[in-house]
């Protein structure tokens, strides 16, 4: 269970098949920086938990806290973890969307029509 910022942490490692060598290289930091924050002796700075979000295909509100909503079909065609207020703000923007999609069919249905 992810209880911790390290157990998520160490979970997204797994998942993502990334080594703490290659994610400290990739934040310009040393491995032992890395266990310390799977220890939960320390969390990362704020520059540093954006980029590890990316890396590991997450949200910092996962990282921090574990509130997230997994979407399947991401931006990519991948799996994206985000936070339920995000996951809201998004089904209400595609919900509008949908409601302009609508009304533009139904203008141009009745634009057939009466032509």
């Amino acid at each position: 269970m992810e209880n911790t910022f390290g157990d998520r942490l160490r979970v997204k490692l797994a998942e993502q098949k990334i080594s703490g060598s290659k994610l400290a290289a990739k934040l310009g930091t040393n491995r032992s920086s890395i266990s310390t924050w799977i220890l939960n002796k320390a969390k990362p700075r704020a520059d540093d938990l954006v980029i590890l979000a990316q890396e590991l295909n997450t949200s910092i509100d996962w990282l921090l806290r574990g509130n997230t909503t997994t979407i399947e079909n991401g931006p990519n065609g991948d799996q994206v973890s985000i936070s339920k207020q995000e996951y809201i703000d998004y089904l209400k923007f595609k919900n509008e969307q949908l409601k302009e999609e609508n009304s533009a069919l139904k203008e141009n249905k009745y634009s057939i029509k009466t032509n």
